[in-house]
């Protein structure tokens, strides 16, 4: 049984309110909105790790138009795009910067990865 089909049973057989019954369906309508929301920033999402990875093979660092330009601005909006960044750049796969103190001009790159300090005398001493 459905949300909507269980408030309707409910409200029928007199357990629930007017007032309740409206407000429960108003609710399992924003949670469907919700649900859809977050499904399809789950596929922009994947998109756009596709396309950043593409993208990054030929370039150190990228704006955020490129890469919503080649997922398609029909397929996802701006903000989406922007959110799939974010979240890229919250698990460390992506970095961001800016060149300038100008905000429009945000760019993406690949972090740099740390070099230890042993490592780094390794290296050097094999150098010599």
């Amino acid at each position: 049984m459905k949300n909507k089909e269980a408030i309707r049973h409910l409200f029928l057989n007199d357990l629930i309110s007017h007032n309740t019954f409206q407000t429960l369906i108003k609710r399992d309508k924003k949670l469907k909105v919700k649900q859809a929301k977050k499904a399809r920033q789950n596929r922009v999402n994947g998109a756009v790790a596709f396309a950043v990875g593409t993208l990054l093979k030929d370039h150190s660092a990228i704006q955020h138009r490129a890469v919503w330009n080649l997922i398609g601005r029909e397929e996802a909006s701006r903000d989406e795009g922007l959110d799939s960044l974010r979240a890229l750049r919250a698990t460390d796969a992506l970095t961001s910067f800016k060149k300038s103190g100008n905000n429009f001009q945000v760019f993406w790159s690949r972090p740099v990865p740390d070099v230890e300090e042993g490592v780094a005398e390794v290296v050097t001493t094999e150098t010599k």
